[in-house]
C-alpha cells in the first residue's frame, strides 16, 4: 500500500484478449497507489506514448495525462466488433476524476482525432468537454451525438461512391 518504486522498464509483452500488446517501456514513479510519469507502447495494434499522472489514493481515482494515441485497432484487440477493422487515434488531454466512465467529471480535450472502419477515414473535429459532476448525462448524450455524426458522414460518403464519385469526391462530401 505504501510502496515508492522508481519504475525504468521495458515490457517485451502483454496478453490483451488473447492477443500480444509488444514494445512497452515505463518510466515513472509508483507510490501509494498513485503513478506519474510515461507509458509509450509501439505496436501494432496499440500505438501510445502517456504522460501523466493517475492517482488511486482518493475516494474517487485523478486522471491528469496527456497522451497522443498514434493508432488502437479495437477490432484485432477485441474491444469492438472483431470484423470491423475500426482504428482511432488522437491528442488527448484529460483532467478526470471518477470511479467509472459514468461517474466522469472534469475536462476532456481531443485534438485531430481520426475514426477509420475499414478503408474509410473520419477526421473527428477538434472538440473540449467540461463535464460538471451531475451533467454524466450530458456527457452521454454528446457522445451518442458524436457517433451519430460520425455514422451520417459515414452514410453520405457511401451514398456518394454509390452515385460513383471517386474516392476524393466522396471524402469531400462526407466532410461537408
Amino acid at each position: 500500500n505504501n510502496m515508492d518504486t522508481r519504475l525504468v522498464s521495458s515490457i517485451y509483452s502483454v496478453d490483451f484478449k488473447g492477443k500480444k500488446v509488444e514494445n512497452i517501456e515505463l518510466n515513472g514513479e509508483l507510490f501509494a497507489k498513485k503513478f506519474t510519469g510515461s507509458i509509450v507502447c509501439i505496436d501494432t495494434n496499440f500505438d501510445i506514448d502517456f504522460n501523466g499522472l493517475i492517482d488511486f489514493n482518493e475516494e474517487e481515482p485523478i486522471y491528469n495525462f496527456e497522451a497522443m494515441v498514434n493508432n488502437i485497432n479495437l477490432s484485432e484487440l477485441q474491444i469492438y466488433k472483431p470484423d470491423s477493422n475500426v482504428k482511432i487515434s488522437g491528442q488527448i488531454n484529460a483532467d478526470m476524476v471518477g470511479k467509472t466512465l459514468d461517474s466522469l467529471y472534469g475536462k476532456i480535450t481531443m485534438q485531430q482525432a481520426q475514426y477509420v472502419q475499414c478503408d474509410s477515414i473520419y477526421d473527428i473535429p477538434d472538440f473540449n468537454l467540461n463535464i460538471e459532476q451531475k451533467s454524466v448525462d450530458q456527457f452521454t448524450k454528446k457522445l451518442a451525438d458524436a457517433k451519430k455524426s460520425v455514422e451520417v458522414a459515414r452514410s453520405e460518403k457511401q451514398k456518394a461512391i454509390a452515385a460513383g464519385a471517386t474516392a476524393a469526391e466522396a471524402y469531400k462530401v462526407a466532410q461537408d
